[in-house]
């Protein structure tokens, strides 16, 4: 039972160099995964808004029910306000009144026949009965109450038949260009946003880019940074929940912690693998540090990265190793 013992101690103590070989392990940085982040988000609106009468009436037709969306200019609601159109008809008959006399003094003036206070009284009385007839025929023309945008329809608030008091409400609802995707982004990877490109993912599995010059910003009450996605996403409903990817933009790439090797000072490397045999120290240029691993602008070209040394734990004791006995180490690289 002695004996297997007896040969370890023998080789442990005969043939240190054996007992003490190290591995360097290399991985391709072609399988390293790219950062990329997984979020929920749901189609949302913006503020609750309320279309409303500008002028009173009563309802004689109502163009409206919930979850309807309407047109930029379709017809909502169309009042009747019987003092507008009294007070239209008489605004008429008034303006065509004055309107001829204005042409009896037009001629009169061509033959010198009136004064020029005269003329001026009548035409002074013309223009403010033009601009009266303009003014009710405006008025009646806003009991026809019509969508200023696309608007999307969540409470009907009149029905047929219902006296509206001026700016009355009458429904309440969202303007389409409000909606969007909103998604809260972890305070590690805050700095990086603005890398990224963003895709929303469809139920096909297919993703469309969200062009970033619609991003928007914002900060959430527990100080996480929101990432808004504004646009009307027609393709969802209502509160329909999303899957959206963000991804690093490319020549960046990400790689785990123990690949990194920082040296106190602010700065941190890789070691790679060149053609020649040799393990060459690279510094990262950009570096962005996050939960779990750590991303940088690839412009050394590195095609592969130092996992770690076999029986080594710390970074420190591995760079001692690469350069002490650098040219002793059995290299493995992992596809």
């Amino acid at each position: 039972m002695m004996r297997p013992l007896i040969y370890v101690f023998i080789i442990l103590v005969f043939f240190p160099a054996i007992a003490a070989a190290r591995v360097a392990v290399f991985q391709q940085l072609d399988t390293a995964e790219p950062l990329r982040l997984s979020f929920v988000a749901r189609k949302e609106p913006g503020e609750l808004q309320t279309l409303r009468a500008e002028v009173a009436g009563v309802v004689t037709q109502l163009s409206l029910r919930r979850d309807q969306t309407l047109g930029r200019g379709d017809v909502a609601v169309r009042l009747t306000n019987a003092t507008l159109q009294h007070e239209a008809a008489q605004a008429r008959i008034e303006l065509d009144r004055i309107a001829k006399e204005q042409l009896r003094v037009e001629q009169l003036r061509t033959q010198r026949a009136i004064s020029d206070e005269r003329y001026d009284e009548i035409s002074a009385r013309y223009a403010s009965a033009r601009k009266r007839m303009e003014y009710v025929e405006g008025q009646l023309a806003k009991t026809t109450v019509t969508a200023g945008v696309d608007f999307f329809v969540t409470r009907v608030l009149v029905s047929l038949g219902d006296h509206v008091p001026a700016y009355g409400a009458l429904a309440e609802g969202y303007a389409l260009h409000d909606f969007q995707l909103a998604i809260a982004l972890p305070s590690s990877y805050q700095d990086l946003f603005s890398q990224m490109d963003f895709y929303l993912r469809a139920a096909d599995g297919s993703l469309r880019l969200l062009h970033e010059p619609r991003l928007a910003t914002m900060r959430a009450a527990s100080g996480a940074l929101q990432l808004i996605f504004p646009g009307e996403f027609t393709e969802l409903v209502l509160n329909q929940s999303v899957h959206i990817e963000a991804h690093l933009h490319s020549g960046l790439v990400a790689l785990p912690f123990q690949a990194v090797f920082p040296d106190g000072s602010g700065q941190y490397a890789v070691y790679t693998l060149r053609s020649d045999g040799s393990i060459e120290r690279v510094v990262l240029v950009e570096p962005q540090v996050f939960s779990d691993r750590m991303s940088f602008r690839n412009t050394a070209g590195i095609g592969n990265y130092l996992v770690g040394v076999t029986g080594v734990n710390s970074h420190s004791e591995a760079e001692a190793i690469l350069a002490e006995s650098g040219d002793s180490l059995e290299i493995v690289v992992r596809p």
